[in-house]
């Protein structure tokens, strides 16, 4: 057995040097984590005497938070409670010194303790705050597997997210460990933690087991694995395996030209239907050739409903379209960091949900207005099949009174919209704005009132004119 692996937990070469140096490769005791080494009054004082001499200007830095620095939260080194503080701060030095932290982040840690050691009362706060963050990391791991860590951090407030992680979930202590290594992104990992919870957790830990190029992708794709289920697993279509791979690659290498494929061949599923049935109502009226006469206002009316179906298939196909980021367990871990210098996170955090939120009600505005637009065009082509009638005009003002329900039928639809859109947003099966919901109806008083008033009531006026002359004339 090696001691020195023994006390770093893996292979470290910088560490196994620094032990030999300083004639700490025997211990006494073996060490259970960082901390428990770190806190031995002999193994401070040979960590001391090994940094002190440094040329490195970062380990002078946090070498100074030992006689200037005044916590808050920690008793001065002097102190007969002072060894965690002394203990924290030799540690970070020796991380410093190993060139373990990333540029930025020991740059924004240099100047958090200079603005500390000025006075600055928001720096010291970021310092306690990154000090009690190494401690419980220190308590978790040894030093090669902190060390693991601590090279993926880009910031201190990367850190102090992950020690959160670590802190308020235990029990997935392996777990996290893993997954933060292979996907090499803690930002990401917590985030993806925050926005899907626990089944953000499951998703991922499928993902390891495919390797780090899997997890990578997740955290990259920020959606939930689709694992087949309800109607979007009904709608696939067993294929060839090797199809499948070339169709999985391509989508892979360029997800926005399978989407652009999938959506135009959904549009194209809608057009054809819509076409089929007209040509089925057309033909049992025994009007075909009539309704070769509307082609423009028919290809409007059958390219709106097109439209309208591809937006619901996108939505029972792509469900994660309108998922909204929910509490989970992991979102406590935003509150465990908020007094320190993360200020900045929690302002960008509201940000980031009302952008999301109005991207959910963009969806269904634009919904509800294809909806509008569809009932709009088929209006149209009423209006038009009337015109088209060899009849006198006093029978096809008939007809067109007759078609008043279908003329408001907009309104109809806009106001059951609005129910709906309301009984979902109560539910919490949406979490869009009440905007969305309330557009509905508006949509369908603007769409009728544009019919009414520039298409109904003019022709309307036409045929009474021509009805009057008639009957004078008669």
């Amino acid at each position: 057995d090696n001691p020195m692996v023994t006390i770093s937990g893996g292979p470290s070469p910088y560490f196994e040097r620094f032990l030999n140096q300083t004639n700490l490769s025997n211990p006494s005791a073996p060490s259970e984590n960082l901390l428990h080494f770190l806190i031995r009054p002999k193994n401070r004082k040979a960590l001391h005497l090994y940094l002190q001499d440094s040329i490195n200007i970062n380990v002078q830095k946090i070498l100074q938070c030992r006689s200037i620095y005044q916590s808050e939260r920690f008793f001065h080194i002097n102190s007969a409670a002072g060894a965690p503080l002394d203990a924290i701060t030799l540690g970070i030095a020796l991380y410093a010194q190993g060139n373990y932290f990333q540029t930025a982040f020991i740059r924004d840690l240099r100047n958090t303790i200079i603005g500390s050691n000025n006075g600055n009362h928001i720096s010291k706060q970021h310092i306690d705050q990154f000090f009690i963050s190494f401690l419980g990391m220190s308590k978790r791991f040894k030093w090669a597997e902190l060390s693991e860590l601590i090279s993926l951090c880009k910031t201190p407030d990367s850190f102090n997210k992950m020690s959160a992680l670590f802190r308020t979930h235990p029990k997935y202590h392996r777990l996290f460990y893993k997954i933060l290594v292979l996907s090499g992104n803690p930002d990401a990992t917590i985030a993806y933690l925050n926005k899907f919870g626990k089944q953000g957790l499951e998703d991922i830990k499928v993902a390891t087991t495919k390797g780090s190029g899997s997890i990578q992708h997740l955290l990259f794709q920020n959606l939930p694995i689709d694992n087949n289920n309800g109607l979007s697993g009904i709608a696939k279509t067993p294929l060839p395996s090797s199809l499948n791979q070339f169709l999985t690659k391509t989508c892979l290498d360029s997800s926005l030209l399978g989407l652009s494929v999938k959506i135009m061949l959904l549009f194209i599923a809608g057009f054809s239907f819509s076409k089929m049935i007209q040509d089925v109502k057309e033909k049992q009226r025994m009007s075909y050739r009539n309704y070769q006469n509307l082609n423009t206002f028919v290809i409007l009316r059958n390219c709106a409903f097109a439209l309208l179906f591809t937006a619901i298939a996108l939505f029972i196909l792509e469900p994660v379209l309108l998922h909204q980021e929910t509490a989970s367990p992991f979102a406590t871990i935003q509150a465990n960091f908020a007094v320190a210098n993360f200020g900045e996170s929690l302002k960008t955090n509201p940000m980031g949900k009302t952008v999301e939120l109005d991207l959910v009600a963009g969806i269904i505005l634009g919904m509800f207005f294809i909806i509008q637009l569809a009932i709009y065009l088929y209006c149209l082509v009423r209006i038009t099949e009337v015109k088209k009638q060899d009849a006198k005009p006093q029978l096809k003002l008939k007809l067109l009174q007759n078609e008043e329900n279908l003329f408001d039928s907009g309104l109809y639809v806009g106001l059951g919209g609005t129910v709906i859109s309301l009984i979902l947003l109560v539910a919490g099966v949406l979490q869009a704005s009440l905007i969305a919901a309330y557009a509905s109806t508006l949509f369908g008083i603007i769409f009728v009132a544009i019919l009414k008033i520039f298409n109904v009531r003019p022709y309307a006026s036409q045929l009474i004119i021509e009805n009057e002359d008639n009957a004078t004339q008669s």
